[in-house]
């Protein structure tokens, strides 16, 4: 059995139609029992709204709340399988990713990286740790590893990368074999391991909102657990084809969509500042008819975000940047 797509008319507004839909499916009686299930979605700030919308809709109709779980699309993978080891932090995988490289044999590791730190070197070793550490993060999100690429790549014409992978893996595994001395796991490795003995289990459901887009690894372990989840897809059901078995965006059926934006809604703006003057101006057009969490602006490129929070600072119209600070 596959997971359950249920589409919500995009008319409304998600996180309303998100709230009926559950109120339709787990009242019983006086009460909203959403004790065993877990809410799945794009960011934290969606999981408090929702929360606010349950407990005003539960007083308004009289009903007692037993709220749900919460987790982000990257959290999810540790509610489907059992952890037997406490996982290592950000800093202590790459520490440990600098130990084993400053422990290989210097003249083997020279052929493969363009120039080695010295030896008090600090700050370079904790960059090549991170360099290392984000590239194992990035393959496992694929459920690949390092020799993952060594192999595939010796069948990729003009690939001549198979000896600098296939020495970048021994390294993966010696990190591996350290954090195990150290009675640590690897977040990431302990993902594909689960997917690939097939330990992936739950006892909640799992109702996925809005999560358009999952990495292969999340994907592969829902999908051992498929007869438990139910996707959201806030789109009519008549766009059923444009979205895949995971509730997630098919991108090449987008392409080609037409956007009902008429010129009289362009506005032409030169640089930066230009771009947030013109943001305030749209925001003063609205005249007060919108509350701050009712308005989105939407940025493309992010090197512009400091200019427009400031010019809106400015402005006397507070702003938050979805992303958080760093």
């Amino acid at each position: 059995m596959g997971i359950t797509r249920t589409f919500l008319d995009w008319k409304r507004p998600a996180l309303l139609a998100v709230v009926d839909y559950l109120v339709e499916r787990y009242q019983c009686h006086d009460r909203l029992d959403l004790e065993n299930v877990l809410l799945v979605l794009p960011g934290g700030r969606a999981g408090r709204k929702l929360t606010e919308l349950l407990v005003t809709t539960c007083h308004q109709r009289s009903l007692l709340l037993l709220p749900p779980d919460y987790c982000t699309v990257g959290l999810l993978p540790e509610y489907v399988y059992e952890s037997h080891q406490p996982f290592a932090s950000e800093l202590t995988q790459q520490l440990a990713w600098v130990r084993v490289l400053q422990s290989t044999d210097r003249d083997q590791s020279a052929r493969w990286f363009t120039r080695l730190p010295n030896k008090d070197e600090h700050s370079k070793w904790m960059e090549l740790g991170a360099l290392l550490q984000r590239q194992h993060r990035e393959l496992a999100a694929d459920a690949l590893d390092f020799n993952d690429v060594a192999q595939n790549g010796a069948n990729v014409d003009g690939f001549d990368e198979v000896g600098r992978w296939s020495f970048l893996s021994q390294i993966q595994q010696q990190y591996l074999r350290l954090l195990d001395e150290l009675e640590l796991w690897d977040r990431q490795t302990a993902r594909l391991y689960a997917i690939e003995h097939r330990l992936c289990s739950t006892h909640r459901e799992i109702v996925l909102v809005a999560t358009t887009d999952m990495n292969v690894a999340t994907r592969r372990m829902l999908d051992q657990v498929a007869d438990r989840v139910t996707a959201l897809v806030c789109a009519p059901e008549s766009l059923e084809n444009r979205f895949d078995q995971h509730g997630c965006l098919v991108p090449d059926a987008w392409l080609d969509t037409p956007i009902d934006i008429g010129t009289d809604q362009l506005r032409v703006a030169e640089g930066p500042s230009d771009q947030a003057r013109e943001v305030i101006r749209c925001l003063s057009d609205l005249d007060g008819r919108y509350r701050a969490d009712q308005i989105v602006v939407g940025v493309l490129d992010e090197m512009l975000v400091p200019q427009l929070l400031r010019q809106l600072e400015e402005a006397g119209a507070s702003a938050r940047w979805v992303v958080g600070r760093t």
